[in-house]
């Protein structure tokens, strides 16, 4: 796992320019004055890249050896149940990870209207944008396992359908106090970042009834 991370971080950290690029462009930056603050501001950027590269590189091993780590306190039948949720693991990382470069987009254009129609100027700082870009990124990708980590707990017998639903209302709490942790605390990415965590809950409760 040491080496897929290791992997990741030279590929990011040599390909940080073109990735740099490529996400500039995902973003309408009409109206708005992407600025350079340092001459080592794009070094960090590429530290940061590559340490997100690293965890994709990485995230695969380490869900093959959750799954080794409870095969023991598994039936036959459980276990191979437990595999079949890898190729899903990946799906739903990529997918989290999406979701946290597409919620970003809607808060950046969205706050970008706003600031001209107050008639103040949009001028971002090119570090701090990305790096927060590819935090939730990153963070949305790991969040978006939860219905693969309740899942394999209840099928491993240590989590419980009944004991979920009964403390239904502890574990919203818990989500709520998550985001508000997060960096972007405004309102708006409190709502994008908790409501499909409670849909892949109740989904997760769902299925596994």
């Amino acid at each position: 796992m040491g080496a897929a991370f290791a992997g990741g971080f030279v590929i990011g950290v040599a390909f940080h320019r073109k990735i740099i690029v490529s996400l500039i462009a995902v973003f309408n930056f009409e109206n708005v004055n992407v600025v350079v603050t340092s001459p080592y501001q794009f070094v960090n950027l590429a530290i940061n890249i590559g340490l997100f590269l690293g965890i994709v590189f990485a995230f695969p091993l380490l869900i093959f050896h959750l799954i080794t780590f409870v095969r023991p306190a598994v039936t036959q039948r459980e276990f191979k149940t437990i595999k079949q949720l890898f190729p899903l693991s990946i799906l739903l990382f990529m997918i989290g990870s999406a979701f946290g470069v597409w919620m970003e987009q809607v808060i950046v254009s969205l706050y970008a209207r706003t600031s001209l129609e107050y008639s103040v100027s949009n001028i971002w700082d090119i570090q701090a944008f990305l790096s927060q870009m590819i935090f939730m990124a990153a963070i949305m990708g790991i969040v978006f396992q939860l219905p693969i980590i309740l899942t394999t707990l209840i099928k491993a017998n240590l989590v419980s359908i009944e004991l979920l639903v009964a403390k239904r209302r502890i574990f919203y709490l818990f989500l709520i106090v998550f985001a508000i942790l997060l960096p972007s605390t405004d309102i708006l990415s409190l709502v994008l970042i908790i409501s499909p965590l409670l849909l892949l809950f109740e989904g997760t409760i769902f299925l596994n009834r």
